[in-house]
């Protein structure tokens, strides 16, 4: 496995337990599937916002995490949990459109 396959495996598993996964069955996808040991090696992309699409209750929750050195792991966390793309290690979400690990929903 290629480190890059190796990153693409531990992006998904930030999602896991969560219904953001488009997998494949053999010739067929099914969208909304739960992240986790059943689906993930079939998992072809996962399903998510952009940070652009935050609701008006999403962003007063954002703003009202306290500004502590944790602040950057827990807003994060809270924009994964909702289903919102956000950088992984070195690649932004940008690169991981382009490799396909995940699609924005419109």
């Amino acid at each position: 496995m290629t480190q890059e396959q190796q990153d693409k495996q531990a992006f998904f598993a930030q999602y896991w337990g969560q219904n953001f996964a488009t997998v494949s069955v053999g010739l067929d996808l099914y969208d909304c599937q739960t992240v986790n040991t059943a689906w993930f090696s079939e998992i072809e992309y996962l399903q998510l916002r952009s940070i652009s699409q935050l609701t008006d209750e999403e962003k007063v929750y954002l703003e009202s995490l306290p500004d502590t050195q944790d602040y950057p792991r827990k807003s994060a966390d809270y924009l994964r949990s909702i289903g919102v793309a956000v950088p992984f290690r070195q690649y932004s979400v940008e690169e991981m459109i382009e490799k396909n690990w995940i699609k924005l929903k419109e």
